[in-house]
Formats: C-alpha cells, sequence, structure tokens
C-alpha cells in the first residue's frame, strides 16, 4: 500500500479535531420539578415546609386551576393579613435557575396598600418567590410591582449597605427594574416565569439577575451585591414562596429548580446529567 506525503495543512486538521475531540465534562442539573399534583394538603405538607400547617384555604394544592395536569398551588392573598410561606431547601449553588407557571385570578388586586395590621404595613404590590442562602444574609426575590404590573428584582443586603446601581445612592436593599422589555403580568392570564440568578463574587457588585417572561428577556443586571465579603462558602439553598401581599388569588403550577436554564414547556425528570464532547477520532496515522 502506498503512502503519500502528508502536509501540514493535513496534520494541522487533525490537531484542531483532537483537542477539540477531548472529552470535557460538566453538570447540568434539575433539582426538582412539582407541579403539585398532590392528592392531599398533608402530602403536600410532606414535602414543603409551611408557616401555616392544615391551612389549605390560605395555601396547598388545587383543582381550581391546572396547567398541567390537573392541579396547581393555590394561595389567598388578603393584604398580609393572614399571612403565610412555604419553603423547599435544594443542593447549594451559586447559579440557580427558577421556571414556573404563574396566574392570578381575574380582579386580583395588586395596588391596594396591604392591611396596616398584617405582615406588609403601607406596602402594595406582591411577592412573588425567593431564592435563599439559609446560612447567609443575602435573600433575592422577585416583585410584582403595583401600577405596571411587571416583575422587578429585590436585593437585600442583610444589614450593611451597598451602591444601589438603578438608584446611585447606598442602601440595604437593591432594586433592580425590567430594563429589556416590558411584559405586564396581567390577571386572567397564564405566564411562563423565568428567572436565573449567580452569586456574586463575595463583598464585589457583580452577580447576575435575569427574567424572562413567556420566552422574552425583560430584567438583565450583571452588577447586583450579593454575598457579604465573608460569605465565599455560600450559595443559594431555599425556594421560598409567600401568600402575603396583594388582595386575592394567585396559582402556581410546574415549578422547576435547577443549575441550568430549564425553559418553558415540559421538564425532564431531575436527574444529573453529563455533558461529554464526542471522543477523538480513532485509527489515523500520521507519517
Amino acid at each position: 500500500m502506498r503512502v503519500g506525503t502528508v502536509t501540514f495543512g493535513l496534520i494541522a486538521a487533525f490537531l484542531i479535531v483532537f483537542f477539540l475531540g477531548i472529552p470535557i465534562h460538566s453538570q447540568a442539573t434539575v433539582f426538582f420539578a412539582d407541579g403539585f399534583e398532590y392528592a392531599s394538603q398533608g402530602a403536600f405538607e410532606a414535602v414543603w415546609a409551611t408557616s401555616c400547617p392544615g391551612i389549605s384555604t390560605l395555601m396547598g394544592p388545587s383543582a381550581e386551576f391546572a396547567v398541567s395536569p390537573t392541579r396547581s398551588l393555590r394561595t389567598f392573598h388578603d393584604g398580609g393579613l393572614s399571612s403565610c410561606f412555604i419553603d423547599r431547601s435544594f443542593p447549594q449553588t451559586t447559579r440557580v435557575f427558577y421556571r414556573m407557571n404563574f396566574r392570578m385570578a381575574d380582579g386580583f388586586d395588586l395596588e391596594s396598600i396591604c392591611n396596616p395590621s398584617g405582615s406588609c404595613p403601607g406596602g402594595n404590590g406582591s411577592k412573588l418567590i425567593y431564592a435563599k442562602a439559609v446560612g447567609a444574609n443575602y435573600n433575592i426575590f422577585a416583585h410584582l410591582q403595583p401600577g405596571n404590573r411587571e416583575i422587578r428584582l429585590n436585593a437585600p443586603h442583610g444589614g450593611f449597605t451597598v451602591l444601589c446601581p438603578t438608584s446611585g445612592v447606598y442602601d440595604q436593599e437593591c432594586l433592580f427594574y425590567p430594563n429589556r422589555a416590558s411584559i405586564p403580568i396581567q390577571p386572567g392570564n397564564t405566564y411562563c416565569i423565568e428567572m436565573e440568578l449567580v452569586r456574586n463574587t463575595p463583598g464585589a457588585s457583580d452577580g447576575v439577575g435575569r427574567i424572562w417572561v413567556n420566552g422574552t428577556l425583560t430584567l438583565e443586571y450583571t452588577n447586583i451585591a450579593m454575598a457579604n465579603s465573608n460569605e465565599g462558602n455560600t450559595g443559594f439553598n431555599d425556594v421560598t414562596y409567600y401568600s402575603q401581599a396583594g388582595y386575592g388569588i394567585r396559582y402556581l403550577d410546574d415549578l422547576a429548580v435547577g443549575n441550568t436554564r430549564i425553559g418553558c414547556g415540559v421538564t425532564p425528570p431531575p436527574s444529573s446529567v453529563d455533558i461529554v464532547a464526542p471522543s477523538a477520532p480513532s485509527g489515523l496515522l500520521l507519517h
């Protein structure tokens, strides 16, 4: 068999294929996906910790509305007078993604001030969902604003002040408003809402926050202060959902939490997925 001369170009092409073909491992994980298909309040509370155990009229699985297949989480809001919250832990991560289907029932009121005897006196709007770092001081949450009914991010700083980039003043809590697109969350409509948070370098203002509504990026910031300088070993590890401010009924369905963007639609079962590049081609000879 005759072997021809291998040119420099062929050698270069081989080396490119070889190095691109070296397996590179990374992990993409859905920590949990919950469609709230619980047969009873007790079954629901066996999975989620709650501040109002046994009170399904405040927060519990319901067949009144569902995206898939038959139930969702129903919450009752009376301006904070009957406040309730649930939470669920997940593996600690410095990057977290939420995906949920969300609906406010017809007539839901974001504008009226909270009940003066309730848990949010003087405020209005309504907290949507928290990403908490239990054991640290940063608990970031999405908030439904009154008036324009858009979703912003709130970043409390656990008692220390930072320079808030959207206001230009030092404060213990910075607010980050939609800056990419305007999509109001209107009662009577269902929305797929996604949220991404990336913890900052401790002590620096380089954390990331993004929100998508129905697949459209509405909010994106890369200058958010979260972890303090002594919180380098911390990360997001808990999701909390409130029934508090606002007046009316809300529904939450198909909540999924992971460390990679999950996207709207069907969610795969929680699992670790190895992403491995193809192996380098074999059987090539250089002469």
